[in-house]
């Protein structure tokens, strides 16, 4: 199957490419994170793939329509 036979593939099954269901995922493991350590926004950033906490923070955002600050604040840690 060729590259972009299985995007395609993919992305009709999931509903989303590949990439954003691979940024989803590490999205919910930094909510994990958040939620449940407290670990730096660093740190978390560092564990999750991300370059650096202002690239997580921003896609973040995108994804969660909210800070990761703010989630933390909000879950009581």
């Amino acid at each position: 199957m060729s590259t972009n036979g299985f995007i395609r593939l993919f992305s009709s099954e999931i509903g989303v490419s590949p990439q954003k269901y691979h940024r989803q995922k590490r999205i919910e493991r930094a909510c994990l994170n958040l939620h449940f350590t407290k670990d730096d926004i660093e740190k978390i950033a560092y564990e999750t793939g991300f370059l650096d906490r202002y690239h997580f923070s921003r896609e973040f955002k995108k994804i969660m329509n909210i800070s990761p600050i703010t989630f933390r604040k909000q879950r009581g840690i």
